[in-house]
């Protein structure tokens, strides 16, 4: 069995690609989604033994989305459509496509009608109907907020993700700005990184599936269990929440549990490490 990780060197693929035990990955450095051509060409010549595409490659920032909303289709949409496109010109059945939880409007199950208050959103509810209708076996996973890191591989302390931002602000001693009191439903990245290899090696048949732990933390009760992990008060700057945030969003998870009934989550006091260096 070959695996195609596309979006490989990011925060969650370089997580699945370290537990994989063998892949071909694929980035922006090696070749552009949106690029038919390229890709066309890269997977001529590297993919003859491939059985599963790990699609990972997009944008995911809510405000940039506003910002430039044409450029998240581009990316996000049309990118999705190559990939599908090449996919099947050379015979690979199997997708597994990184989804959002801002697929949804306010109630998180998997059968609940779909509704984004985002471009970023919307991008990711046009990506999944193209793959639910393309005709290949799918695995659509809804993740809600991966955060943390393994040792080897340090989380991107540049991205505007609460979780960066407190190591951002503790590493350079400077102020945190918080953006309202939204709770949202966390899981560890090494987490989502082993569900993958677990749904690959248990086998899928177009599955759709929320990845969430079904608790929610608040903003602030994040940044006090982040202060107690290591030791520190932060100096934080209270701001109104962003155009486009979701003041909760919980992960409905009986389907999860239905089906992987024995997958256990990493505890919340493993979430954090020292990052006061």
């Amino acid at each position: 069995m070959s695996v195609l990780v596309i979006g490989g060197k990011g925060y969650i693929g370089s997580h699945i690609v370290s537990l994989l035990q063998s892949c071909l990955v694929l980035d922006i450095d090696t070749c552009d989604i949106t690029d038919k051509d390229a890709l066309d060409m890269y997977f001529n010549r590297y993919c003859d033994d491939v059985e599963y595409v790990i699609h990972l490659a997009g944008l995911k920032s809510v405000p940039e989305s506003i910002r430039n909303p044409e450029l998240y289709h581009e990316v996000n949409v049309i990118g999705t459509s190559n990939i599908i496109n090449v996919m099947k010109k050379y015979r690979i059945n199997n997708i597994l496509f990184s989804s959002s939880a801002t697929v949804y409007a306010t109630d998180t199950s998997e059968d609940d009608l779909l509704h984004a208050n985002n471009p970023y959103g919307q991008s990711k509810i046009d990506a999944e109907e193209l793959i639910k209708n393309s005709g290949l076996n799918y695995a659509i996973l809804r993740y809600f907020n991966p955060i943390g890191s393994l040792p080897e591989l340090p989380e991107n302390y540049n991205s505007p993700n609460l979780f960066p931002s407190c190591c951002r602000a503790l590493i350079n001693d400077v102020v945190l700005n918080v953006y309202g009191d939204c709770t949202r439903d966390y899981v560890f990245v090494v987490d989502l990184a082993r569900f993958h290899i677990l749904i690959i090696d248990q086998g899928f048949k177009n599955l759709i599936i929320n990845f969430g732990t079904g608790e929610g933390t608040k903003t602030s009760e994040f940044i006090r269990m982040f202060e107690n992990s290591n030791n520190v008060i932060m100096n934080k700057k209270l701001n109104p929440s962003r155009d486009g945030d979701k003041p909760s969003c919980i992960a409905n998870v009986t389907k999860f549990k239905s089906l992987y009934p024995n997958f256990l989550f990493t505890k919340k006091d493993r979430w954090f490490v020292n990052y006061n260096k």
